[in-house]
């Protein structure tokens, strides 16, 4: 970019205007006048060089050892104008009228999405507060945030029908309240497996999250549903836990084993694609080990509390 040096104009009280004039002529021409041929408005250019091709082929270290007259004095170039290395775009876009640029990147292979869009905004964060601008990931990283809204609704819509079907099967509030208890259990191990693992929470793994729901709570109604019909038959109370514990805990522990180890290839990454499903796996395992374990212990124990609480009340 080319600038006017303001300490030589006013040093030879020169005039901007005259030396823009100037610089025009010597450059692209200037206007003087108008001749009108066969009913056709010809423009008159005046310029320093005769022919155009001369004109463009103009070098710029010429140009800058090129003399003006103004004044009367004859200057060089180089001495009344400044050279400013400056890079602009090509093309310059707007949305709602805000100036917009977009940067494009390309991942490593196997590198993870969650972790790139991370180092990405911490790159950014501050750097847009010291240099005043605003970004937005787009892409895949776009996508997935749009997603994940969608995947937290169908995580909570998926409780709520399993709570109905379950509060219908069972005819009571707080049975299912106590299966549903161990969905929370299941999104504990969810949570260390994508830790031990160095997995983030993606698409994948809330997939895996709302296809855990289903298969998560069938250990708690085996067990609370032995419980009932040991209850009816004529057991007390914590007689019926613990012969309900006695015998689910081989169906219990045989469905919970039978699904890791079908699922345990993709946890691995076993497999071409397998990248984009381990994730899945991953959750599904985590969650399914953590709430097994869990609700051989931890379901009986809310059920025995709150059975105790409803008969004293």
């Amino acid at each position: 970019m080319l600038h006017l040096r303001e300490d030589v104009l006013k040093l030879h009280n020169l005039s901007k205007y005259d030396i823009m004039e100037k610089l025009q002529t010597l450059t692209i021409g200037t206007k003087v006048d108008e001749i009108v041929l066969s009913n056709e408005i010809n423009e008159i250019i005046l310029r320093n060089y005769e022919k155009t091709e001369k004109r463009r082929n103009l070098e710029f270290d010429r140009f800058l050892k090129e003399k003006i007259s103004v004044d009367g004095n004859l200057y060089t170039v180089k001495d009344i104008i400044e050279l400013e290395k400056n890079y602009t775009p090509e093309e310059i876009f707007r949305n709602n009228q805000i100036r917009t640029a977009t940067i494009f990147a390309k991942l490593q292979p196997n590198t993870d999405y969650g972790k790139a869009a991370k180092a990405i905004e911490g790159y950014l964060s501050p750097l847009s507060r010291q240099m005043d601008f605003k970004y937005e990931l787009s892409g895949e990283t776009k996508r997935i945030k749009e997603n994940f809204g969608g995947l937290v609704f169908a995580f909570i819509l998926a409780i709520i029908l399993v709570y109905m079907i379950l509060g219908i099967q069972f005819e009571s509030f707080y049975i299912p309240f106590v299966i549903i208890l161990t969905i929370p259990l299941s999104v504990i191990g969810m949570i260390w497996g994508l830790l031990i693992t160095g997995m983030s929470i993606n698409i994948m793994s809330l997939i895996g999250l709302v296809i855990l729901v289903g298969i998560v709570v069938n250990d708690s109604i085996v067990k609370l549903d032995t419980i009932r019909r040991l209850r009816e038959s004529g057991s007390g109370l914590i007689d019926s836990v613990l012969q309900a514990g006695s015998q689910r805990f081989r169906p219990i522990v045989m469905t919970s084993l039978t699904t890791i180890f079908g699922l345990l290839p993709l946890a691995l990454g076993w497999g071409s694609g397998s990248q984009l499903t381990q994730p899945l796996a991953v959750t599904v395992i985590s969650g399914l080990i953590v709430s097994t374990l869990l609700t051989l212990l931890v379901i009986p124990t809310i059920y025995v509390t709150l059975e105790k609480a409803r008969k004293h009340t």
